[in-house]
């Protein structure tokens, strides 16, 4: 056991989201669950639906945005839901699976998401190898 940033304690139930919320529960049920302190939202779920323009013009971060005040939020590049990974990367990108397919995700657009998300934690780009390479 232990402690992360500074407030969290480990072990630790960190729930995957859909679109910024995570399935199934309501905010009701989520103000219940004490072990529910922290989510894990998908930068490329974010990416078209609702747009990281959407999150910048409302412009109180993603907290606010989908009613998790109080609540870490960790900003990942990869889908937890999603076991697809070795995507190809580029000099300027890495590949990224959304609703609406794949795009390239760059260092500017990965920067520009997470100032208006404003999350506790942020996981970095990084280029995946595929085993078979």
């Amino acid at each position: 056991t232990g402690t992360i940033l500074s407030r969290l304690k480990t072990p630790l139930l960190l729930p995957y989201t859909r679109r910024g919320y995570p399935p199934p529960f309501t905010p009701d049920s989520l103000d219940q669950m004490a072990d529910a302190q922290a989510f894990q939202v998908s930068i490329p779920d974010l990416f078209n639906q609702p747009g990281t323009g959407v999150i910048e013009k409302f412009g109180k971060g993603l907290h606010s945005f989908l009613g998790l005040q109080g609540k870490t939020i960790f900003l990942s590049v990869r889908d937890s839901y999603s076991h697809n990974v070795g995507h190809p990367a580029m000099d300027d990108s890495v590949t990224v699976d959304t609703a609406t397919g794949r795009h390239q995700l760059t260092p500017d657009m990965h920067l520009r998401t997470a100032v208006a998300c404003r999350p506790e934690a942020l996981a970095s780009l990084s280029d995946e190898i595929a085993a078979n390479s």
